[in-house]
Order: C-alpha cells, then structure tokens, then sequence
C-alpha cells in the first residue's frame, strides 16, 4: 500500500517504525505537552499520507470501515456535545 499511517504528538512510544499492530493496541501515551493550556488533557493526532514527496495528507475518517463509522461519528459528536457544555459551565 502507498499508504502512511502517523501518530503525532505521543510520548515514550511502545512501538518502533516498521511494527505489526493490530487495531486496539496501545502505541504509546498521549502527550502532555501543554497540557496547562489545555485544561489537563492531553494531545494525539493521527495521520494518514498518500506516498510522494511531500506525500497528501488524507483524513483518517473517509477510511473508516462502513461496520463502525457511523457508531464512530455518534461518539465524536457525543463528546464534541459533553465539550461544549462543559466549557459553557
């Protein structure tokens, strides 16, 4: 595959580049890092790239097989909700 999964913004990895995982393995923790800013919580992106120099960015979410992307979406716009109304407390 052309294919390029990245996990940003993590600390002390479990993992090293070119390791089978399986979905639901741990990689490694979220970071920390400004996490004063960010009322305690902690950072983690995740990347898709389409081969190439630079490779395209793609969004994770179109990949989403059809058996969880709509349970995925109701638990992003779920927590998106609880957000909100916690920060208008």
């Amino acid at each position: 595959s052309d294919l390029i999964f990245e996990h940003e913004h993590v600390i002390t990895p479990l993992v090293k580049v070119g390791d089978a995982v399986k979905a639901g393995a741990v990689i490694a923790p979220a970071s920390d890092y400004d996490a004063k800013n960010l009322f305690g919580l902690a950072v983690f992106e995740m990347g898709l790239l389409k081969g190439g120099n630079p490779p395209i960015h793609l969004c994770v979410f179109d990949y989403l097989d059809d058996s969880i992307k709509e349970d995925t979406f109701d638990n992003i716009n779920a927590l998106k909700k609880s957000w909100e109304e916690f920060r208008a407390m």
